[in-house]
């Protein structure tokens, strides 16, 4: 039984690590891609 609960335990762990993960790396890209966008419109404005 103490082994079900550690093997569950561990794929909540490795699951909410991914999720951190991959919200960390969409701020990122989202940071990337507003600096794009301000580039080009100011490129665009020349």
């Amino acid at each position: 039984m103490d082994v079900e609960i550690i093997k569950t335990d561990i794929e909540f762990i490795k699951s909410g690590i991914k999720k951190k993960v991959d919200t960390e790396e969409f701020e990122v890209l989202e940071k990337r891609v507003i600096r794009l966008e301000k580039l080009f419109q100011f490129q665009k404005a020349i």
